[in-house]
């Protein structure tokens, strides 16, 4: 009796891509047929991307953290604040820089750890 899971392979193994498939840009070869190293390949540079895309943004939101730092310390010491303001505006500007700041730590030891060699991420 025949399996019912080899039922229509032969019509797979035959399969060829339609000119304009979206699936045409992962057959690398030009042969018409995606194997499965192809389709391997197209995931491992799509992760790739996806990695080199996160570790942009990473990279831009410690800039902004630590441009915001810096221009909120700079405002409160400029005339622009009040003196009398000024003890109500500390806890919230030592809260704002000790957050923004674990952010840039984070960001520079996790950096490291990567470039080590010391995390799963492949």
């Amino acid at each position: 009796m025949a399996s019912p899971f080899v039922v229509g392979v032969d019509e797979l193994v035959g399969k060829r891509l339609e000119p304009e498939s979206r699936y045409a840009i992962h057959d690398l070869d030009g042969d018409g047929v995606v194997s499965d190293e192809e389709l391997r390949r197209e995931e491992r540079m799509m992760r790739m991307e996806n990695a080199d895309q996160m570790a942009d943004q990473q990279r831009k939101m410690c800039w902004v953290s630590l441009i915001a730092v810096i221009i909120s310390v700079f405002v409160v010491m400029t005339p622009l604040v009040n003196v009398e303001k000024l003890p109500l505006l500390t806890p919230f500007l030592t809260t704002f820089c000790v957050s923004n700041m674990g952010i840039i730590g984070a960001f520079m030891a996790t950096s490291v750890w990567k470039r080590n060699g010391n995390s799963d991420g492949k």
